[in-house]
């Protein structure tokens, strides 16, 4: 093994020799950073790790002040990396007076749209897991999502939240208005979804030969248009 290293070090070339870092595997090309960059150098010419440290930190996600300890570049202290990725959904909540003047209605009562609400805040808008907690009168999930969103729609427009300027990307309420949310869609889409999954084999061997058929139809007349393009242009 000696040899070998000591053999390996006779056969390296002068720009290896000059610092670059040895590799893993004899023989294999010497492991860089980006684009091949060095570490720092400093006046003397000789490169130097960099200093890591022991360090506390705390999540900003959590309310209880737990610090936990990690190893860390020693340096200017830093916010905890992931802590970027934290990010809750903006729910607009609604006064008494609002909900009487505009949100209103007679599917619904105030008590269970106060359930959406808070239910689709705590569980970040995910619609099954407030379908699956909802302890009001038997609603489907489509039925849930359009009454969030229907009233999400209605504070936007009742306090001018989506008159600003630019599209949705500028100003994100303004999707609300943009892209609302349409229940019957989703049903029928949930539906066809149903009946794919609930086809037999006979159907799908069926369809399958359908496409099959279409695709032999199209490249027919694929290969008859470029035959009569090249009559044309050579005569």
């Amino acid at each position: 093994g000696l040899n070998c290293l000591r053999g390996r070090g006779a056969a390296m070339g002068k720009e290896e020799r000059e610092g670059a870092p040895c590799p893993l595997v004899p023989g294999s090309a010497p492991l860089r950073g980006k684009a091949g960059a060095k570490a720092p150098v400093n006046p003397g010419g000789q490169t130097f790790p960099s200093k890591w440290g022991w360090r506390t930190f705390s999540n900003p996600a959590r309310s209880d002040g737990l610090e936990l300890l990690h190893w860390e570049k020693i340096g200017p202290p830093q916010e905890y990396a992931p802590s970027r990725f934290n990010r809750s959904a903006e729910v607009l909540k609604y006064t008494d007076d609002e909900y009487v003047r505009a949100l209103a209605s007679a599917e619904w009562s105030k008590q269970d749209t106060d359930q959406v609400m808070k239910l689709a805040q705590r569980f970040e808008l995910n619609f099954i897991l407030v379908a699956d907690r909802w302890t009001g009168p038997p609603r489907k999930t489509e039925a849930l999502k359009d009454r969030f969103y229907g009233v999400q729609r209605k504070l936007a427009e009742t306090r001018g939240l989506c008159h600003g300027q630019g599209g949705p990307e500028d100003n994100p309420d303004s999707a609300l208005l943009a892209t609302p949310y349409n229940k019957d869609w989703e049903t029928q889409r949930k539906a066809a979804i149903e009946r794919g999954f609930s086809r037999s084999k006979q159907e799908d061997k069926h369809e399958r030969e359908i496409l099959e058929a279409a695709a032999r139809i199209e490249e027919k007349q694929r290969k008859r248009k470029a035959e009569q393009k090249k009559k044309k242009s050579s005569t």
